[in-house]
């Protein structure tokens, strides 16, 4: 018999990966932890920007932005791959760089700015429109 735990209920004890058609859209004042975990999240399900490129096989790709919920707390979204063997790569973005529009879901989550892209050894800003997350679509890169 084994057991995985971890010191801290607001830190996983194993690497999880990001939640790529899932965002934060609302989180309640009242934390459960001394670190500002919150007692309620909601979640909205979305399609999420897709980001795609190439770069050599076996590139690491790395896409960040910084997320303000609605109770100010800062976080760093941050999702990650490696370019397959025939130099491709995809990324599922649920985090617009614009909030909320006129016929979709009104939220006070925002992002802090535009994502940075890392391609290797190579930088890029991303803007995501809110369309491109709520419908699916591709960003080539």
């Amino acid at each position: 018999m084994a057991e995985i735990g971890s010191t801290s209920p607001a830190v996983s004890p194993v690497p999880l990966e990001a939640l790529q058609h899932f965002r934060l859209v609302h989180e309640s004042e009242t934390p459960v932890t001394s670190s500002g975990q919150k007692w309620v999240k909601i979640f909205e399900n979305v399609p999420g920007a897709v980001v795609k490129g190439s770069a050599p096989a076996g590139t690491p790709v790395m896409a960040s932005i910084d997320i303000q919920t609605n109770q100010n707390r800062m976080f760093e979204y941050r999702q990650s791959n490696v370019s397959n063997s025939d130099g491709q790569f995809v990324l599922v973005l649920p985090y617009s760089t614009e909030g909320p529009i006129s016929g979709g879901t009104q939220f006070d989550t925002k992002a802090g700015g535009n994502y940075t892209l890392y391609v290797g050894n190579v930088v890029y800003g991303l803007r995501v429109p809110e369309e491109y997350v709520l419908a699916g679509a591709s960003i080539n890169i």
